[in-house]
């Protein structure tokens, strides 16, 4: 009975905040450690292939971490914690911002444009090594996996977080803490990111919180990493 009180207990709205963010740490750690393409290319390789390519089973492997941890994040919000996926913005929300996200969206393109110019970002992107020039499928593939990478994301940091500190910290401490979780998860990615990324942690908690939808931004953030890759793979940006 004691452990059915704590497992409760660690349910209820008074302990969410600290469930929520100890719940991201893991996650996203293991994310980053376990699930990236770089790992399945240096440990299992060796041991685990589905179409004889390694680059390509690593681009595969990446999508599949990517789906694990959208279904981690979704067994938390509606299992553990009983909330509506809408709550944590997974409906339409409210579109009244849609000319914001239309306006901003040359801004994305530009971005990624400018980014797919420097050498840093052609050294790191696409993120599995190798996948780079190769023919039209496997860029649709990537596509694909990019897709579940930003819902994940998205989820994780504006959705999932933002969503659930809000009601405690306020919209401008639940923005705050998002924008700090996110910044640190770009620690190994190029400065000029890394120092982009508070300014985007910013204004996408923002725009995530008017629209009630974490979509909105899901569109800004596939646009502008699916700019930096496309570039990059098919020679746009010099």
């Amino acid at each position: 009975m004691k452990k059915n009180g704590l497992i409760q207990r660690l349910r209820e709205d008074e302990f969410r905040p600290a469930m929520v963010c100890l719940n991201v740490a893991l996650t996203f750690s293991l994310w980053h450690a376990y699930g990236s393409p770089q790992f399945y290319l240096e440990n299992l390789a060796g041991q685990v292939s589905v179409t004889g390519d390694g680059v390509l089973d690593a681009e595969l492997y990446r999508g599949l971490g990517n789906l694990l941890v959208i279904a981690v994040l979704l067994a938390m919000i509606k299992a553990w914690f009983g909330r509506s996926l809408t709550e944590h913005g997974l409906g339409l929300g409210n579109w009244r911002q849609a000319p914001v996200l239309v306006a901003a969206t040359p801004i994305m393109l530009l971005f990624g444009y400018l980014g797919a110019t420097m050498p840093e970002y052609r050294e790191f992107y696409p993120a599995t090594p190798g996948l780079a020039g190769r023919a039209m499928p496997v860029f649709l593939l990537h596509v694909g996996v990019l897709v579940t990478y930003y819902i994940a994301w998205e989820l994780m940091f504006r959705g999932y977080l933002q969503a659930s500190l809000t009601p405690r910290l306020g919209v401008a401490g639940a923005i705050a803490v998002q924008t700090l979780a996110s910044t640190l998860a770009h620690i190994d990615k190029p400065s000029s990111e890394l120092l982009g990324s508070i300014a985007a942690g910013l204004a996408w908690g923002i725009l995530a919180h008017r629209t009630r939808s974490i979509w909105p931004v899901f569109v800004h953030h596939l646009l502008l990493g699916l700019t930096v890759d496309s570039c990059i793979w098919f020679g746009l940006a010099g």
